[in-house]
């Protein structure tokens, strides 16, 4: 952390808020260690809530020594174990991650009770602390008996230990310089040892110990510093004031301030081509002043501010708003300038420069870690827990020999492209703070500038930044073309690549660390790659450039779907950089525009799906429910608890332990897409198995185009880890979010009569299943299922009553460019053309509008991979969507049906689909914009989307339009199967209707029409028994389960038609109860089934009430109660299952007149 780092995007309204509020309350920052049990199975982050890498570093547990003895035998223990340990410290500031032991098993060994002031020596200017103190603490002591550390970093939260571990340091080139580890008069440091020395060993290091060199700046990879003896000078006064001037002479002036001025350091601004010089010297304790530094970016503010400030940059990164981020920058810096940075002359006010004071009150601050907790009303500016400031910090130091040239060079780009500064400018510009040559093996190696660039980093991965390319270009100049020693504490993945030869004496270093660590449980993979004992530092695949993981090679470690592309530098040619090509770069009015017209946010952020499985008491006295937030008939499933294996052999296991205990079991996927009661197990103390952890992709053998996956594996993975080789699923359903299991358990299907169909269970080429088995099987068996085993047909769609997939092989196809195109006619023809069209167009399928009298015909077939074309999917229904704009349309839809204003919903129905249309549902030509049809592209980015559930959360300021936790979607979903030779005169049929009450079908159009998928006979015994067409109907639902719909008795009459007059499958995972009542007698091999079911499961374990229902075990499917029409629990066979008090009543069909339906009959 350095002085300079601001959290906000500091308007003038803020910087006052930020100023006025005393510094009484605030949240200090979270424990960045969490762990599952107490001190057990633990995670560990840094202050900011995220790796480089963003990848989750895992420890078996942590322990909190408060002595040194007890030190001692936690490194004794762990060594005898051969455990990776690593040392953590209070609020984790190290951005890479030294902090990760590796593995699951390591020990975090937490310095927050090493915190003890041992020796106080002011005649020989001597201190003694343990390695947990911290800055704030040490300069306090050491000021209450007149002594001060000369110099420091800027931020007083770091600890003694961590201090030493990155060679942290603060701004000067006199004396021995800033960096604290100059400091340091004697050390002890506890490391491994051999067995006859009890596994641990305590090292006494002085001063002119040899050592001392590898032990000032150890990156904790030598053991745990337990004391440190800092040699202090007397207290001593600062007078400080700020120099502003135009930037054109900067590149000779820094070479000779930081000679003149003794904590000197420099703050540019770029793009306002200034530099605000501080101008700060010793100056005799009779000079009069009382100043302290409480700098704004580091204070208590409230998480109101911002999560404002925060959303500002957000939009501005998502418009291409760098006008906006300039205007900002300069009102934030201005405003820094006019109230002195947080300076105060007196302790309360700043009035105006010099500012003057002991130099304990001026070296450092960070008040917002030492106030008590006020709820988070306020919090340190970055705290993760809170939507506020997160960034990349890319800090190195130059040689003073060239810093002139690195600045001309930035200044060479800042012509340009000046804008591109205008984010690092929000942080308050580029710190430059002066840095001495040290004797340390891998501290500074000359004399030099430390040039520290904090900039905005998105919540999402794979999210392009603002002038991507000038930021990345200053990175590689700095580091690459001048050398740049990165700071070991802060940086991305890239700074650090071949850094270790940097140094002249890293082997010396690694010699030291073979002496104290020989067999590296103090290292980790992070700092063996540094240190250049193994490979990685940089992590290469798509995207990698964009977060610092990579230098780009090649355009996929860009983002070339969203016009970013690897390009060489501007200055620096032999950079490369992610570069925005002209051709993408749109107009701030057209931006805008698109993104109203998809919901007025782009796909960046999100917050996913909520897990369905909530428990009481961590994973005991359980529900669960589907993504809609209730179930058909709105009842509550409850379960014992809920288990979540990540390997087959827990799974096993579990089977087998619920099996010996006869307890029902169901197996949950992470969304819970099902609609019907298919997961609930019964009872209150079934087990649930998650599935979430059973998600590796386990075999890829493209020569044989196989791949085998675990059954927690979602469609989106699936589809990009075989696109990765080239491999392609053929078919799948339209929504990503669905998992390999449940795919299969329920028969979902995309749309296509060609080959074997459009069913995923059909390229299954075999699966492992587990069984509850007999006792002398050890309670559960595994079985494994080839595609010519007679069980086979059981297994591939068995409602998961069966027992537990827990790996697939699917054989795929090679991947092909597909190239899709929408035609619009009169539906007049529709039944007709509907019967043929499927057997046209490979991927064909049709959306009907049935009271605008259109068809939609997708004509999608595949094309050669030598067809130019890069189309993305990222349909527009399953992108994130503000809750407040899902709130709106809920709201709106509930008065429509209230009022009965039908002719209100056809309205809203026609402006909804021709909006659809125009901006092509989602579908891009490029990945950005949608320019027109046909839209090529590969397979893989064609067939399934999904973005709402894929993106880091945004805490509900957007989400899927059906998430339960936000006013938004509500609905029923009406889909079943028609065969062929019907679909006409079921068409027809519905047509008829349409005619009698053309206003009943728009809100179902609100929903975008009737989508017709194509099916094909398949040989599962749940599967499609006849090529068809699935008809797939969504339409309003209330919350109020006694309230009635308009034109209630049409859609119930186009339900029952479907149903029962032409014998429609029912989609599995779909549906209201009604529509599975009898459903078993329609499949010719369900008696096959349950002879398979009785095998695998006889005692019925992974059997529940509403699967023996549906499968004809047991009444009940229907639940016959008043009211019970108008949620489709039954077909009504008297007034009171409708809502006669309402005015709706039960009454024949108008064309079917079989059926019998809730009418809603006008008096007269």
């Amino acid at each position: 952390m350095t002085r300079y780092k601001l959290s906000l995007t500091t308007r003038w309204l803020l910087i006052f808020m930020s100023f006025m509020i005393t510094s009484t309350y605030s949240s200090p920052p979270d424990d960045p260690i969490k762990c599952s049990s107490q001190t057990t199975n633990c995670t560990i982050t840094n202050s900011y809530g995220m790796f480089p890498d963003r990848s989750i570093c895992r420890a078996g547990n942590v322990a909190y020594p408060s002595t040194e003895k007890e030190l001692i035998a936690l490194v004794a223990d762990a060594t005898m174990k051969r455990r990776k340990m690593k040392v953590s410290t209070r609020y984790s500031h190290s951005i890479p991650k030294l902090v990760c032991p590796g593995g699951q098993e390591g020990l975090l060994i937490s310095t927050n009770y090493l915190n003890k002031t041992l020796m106080v020596d002011p005649s020989k200017m001597l201190m003694t602390v343990e390695t947990g103190v911290t800055l704030k603490e040490l300069i306090e002591q050491a000021a209450k008996v007149g002594m001060a550390l000369p110099y420091a970093p800027y931020w007083w939260g770091l600890t003694v230990g961590g201090l030493l571990g990155s060679g942290a340091h603060g701004s000067s080139l006199w004396g021995k310089g800033s960096s604290v580890h100059e400091y340091v008069e004697e050390l002890k440091i506890v490391s491994p040892a051999e067995a006859s020395e009890g596994f641990a060993k305590i090292r006494t290091i002085g001063r002119n110990d040899p050592d001392m060199d590898a032990v000032k700046v150890s990156l904790g990879v030598l053991g745990v510093i337990s004391q440190v003896t800092l040699r202090l000078q007397p207290m001593f006064k600062r007078s400080l004031s700020y120099l502003v001037r135009n930037d054109s002479d900067l590149g000779s002036l820094a070479t000779t301030f930081g000679n003149e001025h003794e904590f000197g350091d420099i703050s540019w601004y770029p793009n306002q081509k200034l530099a605000l010089y501080r101008v700060d010297d010793r100056v005799s304790s009779n000079v009069s002043g009382n100043g302290i530094n409480d700098f704004i970016g580091f204070r208590r503010t409230p998480t109101l501010a911002l999560a404002l400030v925060r959303s500002t940059e957000e939009t501005q990164e998502a418009i291409g708003h760098d006008t906006g981020k300039c205007i900002t920058a300069k009102i934030t810096t201005t405003g820094l300038r006019t109230t002195g940075f947080g300076y105060s002359n007196n302790g309360i006010l700043f009035t105006g420069y010099p500012i003057v004071g002991n130099h304990n009150r001026l070296q450092a601050s960070g008040s917002c870690l030492s106030s008590p907790n006020d709820g988070l009303l306020t919090a340190c500016p970055w705290d993760a827990r809170v939507k506020g400031h997160f960034f990349h910090q890319t800090t190195f130091s130059i040689s003073l020999s060239k810093v002139k040239s690195f600045i001309e060079d930035v200044q060479k780009l800042r012509d340009l492209e000046p804008k591109a500064f205008c984010g690092v400018e929000l942080n308050n510009g580029i710190l430059m703070r002066y840095v001495k040559a040290s004797s340390p093996y891998l501290g500074k190696q000359e004399d030099g500038i430390d040039f520290d660039i904090t900039y905005y980093r998105s919540k999402d991965a794979s999210a392009p930044r603002l002038h991507e390319d000038i930021i990345e270009e200053v990175e590689q100049i700095g580091l690459f073309k001048y050398g740049g020693l990165p700071h070991w504490a802060k940086n991305r993945n890239l700074a650090f690549d071949g850094v270790v030869k940097k140094y002249v004496n890293a082997n010396a270093f690694l010699q030291v660390k073979d002496k104290y660590d020989p067999m590296g449980l103090f290292s980790s993979e992070w700092s063996d790659q540094i240190l250049g004992l193994q490979k990685g530092v940089t992590i290469v695949k798509d995207g990698c450039a964009l977060e610092g993981l990579c230098v780009c090679s090649q355009d996929s470690h860009c983002a070339p779907n969203k016009g970013y592309f690897c390009r060489p530098g501007r200055v620096y040619k032999e950079a490369r950089m992610s570069l925005m090509m002209t051709r993408y770069k749109l107009s701030l009015t057209t931006r805008w525009l698109l993104i109203f017209m998809s919901f007025m946010i782009a796909s960046t952020y999100s917050s996913p799906p909520d897990d369905p499985i909530k428990c009481s008491s961590q994973t005991t006295n359980c529900t669960i429910t589907n993504s809609y937030g209730m179930f058909p008939d709105r009842s509550i499933c409850r379960a014992g608890n809920v288990a979540y294996p990540s390997t087959e052999k827990e799974l096993i296991a579990l089977v087998a332990d619920a099996t010996m205990k006869r307890r029902k079991t169901k197996v949950s996927t992470r969304y819970s897409h099902s609609i019907p009661k298919l997961v609930c197990p019964g009872g209150q103390v079934g087990l649930l198995i998650s599935t979430n952890y059973l998600n590796k992709t386990l075999m890829v053998d493209p020569s044989k185009m196989l791949m085998t996956v675990e059954t927690g594996v979602t469609l989106k993975e699936l589809i990009e880890q075989a696109a990765k080789v080239g491999m392609a699923l053929p078919y799948a359903p339209y929504w990503w979010g669905l998992t390999v299991g449940g795919l299969l358990g329920s028969g979902a299907h995309g749309s296509s009569l060609w080959g074997k169909g459009s069913s995923v269970h059909e390229y299954v080429e075999e699966l492992r299943i587990v069984s509850p088995a007999e006792a002398s099987e050890g309670f559960a068996k595994i079985r494994t299922i080839g595609r010519n085993d007679p069980d086979m047909d059981a297994v591939k769609v068995s409602l998961g009553v069966l027992g537990v997939i827990s790996q697939v092989t699917l054989r795929l196809q090679p991947m092909f460019k597909r190239s899709l195109s929408y035609l619009v006619r009169n539906d007049s023809d529709l039944g007709s053309l509907a019967t043929t069209f499927g057997n046209d167009h490979e991927f064909g399928d049709i959306s009907w509008y049935p009271n605008q009298k259109l068809a939609l015909y997708r004509v999608d077939d595949r094309v050669s991979s030598n067809v130019s074309g890069n189309g993305v999917n990222d349909f527009i229904g399953f992108r994130p969507t503000p809750t407040l704009a899902l709130a709106l349309v809920r709201s709106r839809e509930e008065t429509q049906e209230a009022i009965g204003d039908d002719n209100g919903k056809c309205i809203t129905a026609k402006i909804t689909t021709t909006g659809l249309r125009t901006t092509g549902f989602g579908y891009s030509n490029n990945g950005i914009l949608f320019t027109g049809y046909p839209i090529v592209g590969n397979h893989n980015r064609l067939q399934a989307s999904g973005s709402c559930i894929s993106s880091p959360n945004d805490g509900l300021l957007t989400a899927c339009p059906w998430d339960a936790r936000v006013k938004g979607q509500f609905f029923h979903q009406t889909t079943f199967s028609i065969s062929l030779s019907k679909v006409k005169s079921f068409i027809e049929d519905v047509q008829k209707l349409r005619d009698l009450e053309p206003k009943a079908f728009c809100g179902v159009e609100l929903n975008n029409g009737i989508l017709m998928r194509y099916v094909k006979a398949s040989s599962p015994y749940l599967g499609k028994q006849e090529d068809g067409i699935d008809f797939d109907i969504t339409y309003y639902r209330s919350k109020d389960a006694s309230a009635p719909r308009l034109h209630e008795d049409i859609i119930e009459e186009v339900e029952q038609i479907g149903l029962f007059k032409y014998g429609g499958l029912p989609h599995w995972a779909k549906n209201r109860n009604l529509a599975f009542d009898g459903v078993v007698k329609k499949y010719v091999n369900a008696n096959a089934f349950l002879q398979v079911k009785d095998k695998y499961d006889p005692m019925g374990l992974f059997s529940s009430e509403w699967s023996d229902q549906i499968l004809g075990l047991q009444k009940g499917v229907t639940i016959v109660k008043d009211g019970c029409a108008l949620e489709g629990l039954c077909v009504c066979s008297q007034d009171s299952h409708c809502a006669p008090n309402k005015g709706y009543f039960c009454r024949p069909g108008r064309v079917y007149k079989e059926a019998r339906v809730c009418t809603r009959l006008r008096s007269n």
